[in-house]
């Protein structure tokens, strides 16, 4: 059995926005995760919980949308058994530059204290940058969800905000080629 004590963002460093390809995806997982979020170049961050419905909140500023929700902290601990799995899902924003970070895990198992570093690929960090327009990306990567024939499509910047458009109308999936 493990106890998952804290979660903390280490070792960040930022450099100007990157405008490469953006990417928009749906979690992986079973089960229903903890979300939690982060805006990586602000002061002194650290991880926020978001709220179950967080999805339906209507602020289109990040900064103030996890400025609102709880600190990761000493209450909100998961314990697992053996052999049990649960989903974390990390937001990271970047409110004017693109950083690389990694993620400590704190962790309680047979009576002592422990932490892993998680990050992506083995040496590499997570990456993240200030959202641009979307047009301005050279490519965008929908999600399978927002196509009318629930194919994931890798498409133009422009391409793209023309369909985020529409399925934002309530058009539901459309058609992404």
């Amino acid at each position: 059995m493990i106890t998952i004590i804290d979660i903390q963002p280490r070792n960040i460093t930022c450099a100007e926005p990157i405008n490469g390809t953006h990417f928009i995806a749906a979690t992986q997982g079973e089960g229903e995760p903890t979300s939690l979020g982060i805006t990586i170049d602000g002061f002194a961050p650290d991880f926020k919980v978001f709220p179950e419905d967080w999805y339906l909140l209507s602020d289109p500023d990040p900064d103030a949308t996890m400025a609102s929700f709880a600190d990761y902290g000493d209450d909100m601990n998961v314990t697992l058994n053996t052999g049990e799995q649960h989903v974390i899902r990390f937001f990271a924003h970047a409110a004017e530059r693109s950083c690389t970070w990694q993620v400590a895990l704190e962790y309680a198992a047979n009576g002592s204290h422990q932490t892993v570093i998680l990050q992506p690929g083995g040496e590499h960090a997570f990456t993240v940058a200030a959202l641009l327009p979307i047009e301005q990306y050279g490519t965008v990567v929908l999600p399978f969800t927002y196509c009318d024939d629930y194919m994931g499509r890798a498409v133009s910047g422009e391409r793209a905000a023309t369909i985020l458009d529409a399925v934002a109308t309530g058009s539901g999936p459309t058609n992404c080629t």
